[in-house]
């Protein structure tokens, strides 16, 4: 209440209250952080006791013409969060309460269900939101995995949404804004979901930045100023750093040539855009090939220069990298490879070399399907039924390397099986081909996807409780006890 007061006074139009991503409000609501027995905890009437009282107090001390924004958590995404059911009640009380419109949070902190990588499929979680917009008054918010504007006036034209709310695009490009006023969305250094200077960096208590912008929480001491005296600079490389390094410095006033042997610019991003779920990372060298056109950087691709060369031409600076391997002991064995050689099919794994870990079937777990590609299918396409309800399907696949666990199945858990389980539709088959019980067939353990404890997105776990998201589906499925 006090901070709200601070924020109306230093002339804020709003707050938000955080009520998701399993911060402490977000953990009244969820009976397994609440094990109160008093009037805090129990019924979901007394969980939300608290958000209650804190958004009524908060409302009666800034008055009705501050906005009070509350983001709620409308997928938990661990086991025995709240139901559908009770997050609405909750929203609708809030709403009673004097929220003036909500975002939504999804999944905790702590939730093993992947929500803001860049494997999630852009804007995955906006159905969810709208669902949460039929059942409340005020306005409703998209979050997560929304970083470019087709996205947000897609979503907004549809109407299954009021608003759209960013964070980690900004970081990326603090003039994303101004670039989508001016038409320039082309220019977008666009946030990729790595999160690994971002939230990494948070969690690991250090300061927030962006891989693909270095400046982001560092802009008064890394400043781009114009030079006194051009020099005639030389990159060579031109991945993302060189790309950066030559960018800057034309920016700032040299004459910079870019050299690569390679027939287009990414270096080792063009390898990683490759990686299915990693396709996000080819928006980064589309911002880069329009700064280097911007700049006017002179791009030499398919040129491999030597350093006779580049003295021969007079650089004043040169900069670049050289390949180099690791120090590691055993790396100069024949059966160690980069995996810059698996990744462009130079060399190709033998299962034999690691008996206990070899790769038996890529999983595919997206869209409407968690399943195996052969020989061992396993695949339910539902979308319809008690449980998938609004649900709908985004055919993208994540694929992911598996072994078996060594773990035999329990009895009534085969994610493979023909007869369709109660909350399913009668029309319910396994894909063609799939007859027996491959969880079984491959030693996997297999775990239903929904349970009574009512997690609202269903998700998929190995025997070492790794969890992996089948995303907007309704089904039971095998999973890997490993990631690759």
């Amino acid at each position: 209440m006090r901070c709200a007061k601070l924020a109306q006074k230093a002339g804020y139009d709003g707050v938000e209250i955080m009520g998701s991503e399993g911060y402490l409000l977000n953990q009244f609501l969820y009976t397994r952080t609440n094990q109160r027995t008093d009037r805090w905890g129990g019924s979901i009437e007394n969980r939300m006791r608290l958000p209650m009282d804190i958004v009524r107090q908060v409302r009666a001390a800034v008055g009705q013409n501050f906005i009070l924004m509350y983001r709620h958590s409308v997928l938990d995404l661990v086991d025995g969060g709240n139901s559908w059911d009770e997050v609405v009640a909750v929203a609708q009380a809030l709403e009673v309460a004097g929220v003036t419109l909500f975002n939504t949070g999804i999944g905790w902190h702590e939730a093993r269900t992947p929500t803001v990588v860049t494997s999630v499929p852009r804007a995955a979680f906006a159905s969810v939101a709208a669902r949460l917009k039929q059942a409340v008054k005020v306005p409703v918010i998209a979050s997560n995995r929304i970083n470019m504007p087709d996205e947000v006036e897609a979503l907004i034209a549809s109407g299954s949404v009021d608003m759209v709310s960013m964070a980690r695009p900004f970081l990326a490009d603090a003039d994303w804004v101004n670039k989508v006023a001016a038409g320039k969305v082309d220019e977008i250094n666009t946030c990729i979901a790595c999160n690994q200077a971002c939230l990494d960096h948070t969690f690991a208590n250090k300061r927030a930045s962006c891989l693909v912008n270095p400046r982001a929480g560092h802009e008064t001491e890394l400043v781009y100023r114009k030079t006194q005296r051009r020099k005639k600079i030389a990159v060579v490389g031109a991945g993302p750093a060189g790309l950066s390094a030559a960018t800057v410095a034309a920016e700032c006033g040299h004459a910079v040539t870019l050299f690569d042997s390679a027939d287009r610019i990414g270096g080792q991003f063009n390898i990683t855009m490759q990686v299915p779920g990693k396709e996000e990372f080819a928006q980064t060298l589309r911002y880069f090939a329009k700064r280097v056109e911007a700049t006017s950087v002179d791009l030499q691709l398919g040129q491999r220069v030597t350093r006779e060369q580049l003295l021969a031409q007079g650089f004043d600076e040169v900069t670049g990298i050289v390949p180099r391997t690791p120090r590691i002991p055993g790396v100069e064995r024949s059966n160690v490879v980069s995996y810059l050689d698996v990744l462009q099919r130079k060399v190709v794994p033998r299962a034999s070399a690691w008996p206990s870990l070899a790769p038996v079937a890529l999983v595919l777990m997206w869209g409407s399907s968690c399943c195996t590609t052969r020989p061992f299918p396993c695949r339910y396409p539902l979308t319809t039924g008690a449980v998938s309800g609004a649900w709908t399907c985004r055919p993208r696949p994540m694929v992911v390397w598996c072994h078996p666990s060594r773990r035999s199945p329990t009895a009534s858990s085969t994610c493979c099986n023909a007869k369709p389980r109660a909350w399913e539709p009668a029309s319910a088959k396994p894909r063609a081909g799939c007859t027996a019980p491959c969880c079984s067939a491959m030693g996997w353990r297999c775990w239903p996807v929904w349970s009574t404890s009512a997690s609202m997105m269903p998700v998929c776990t190995s025997p070492s409780t790794v969890y992996h998201v089948c995303w907007r589906l309704t089904m039971w499925c095998c999973v890997p006890a490993r990631n690759h």
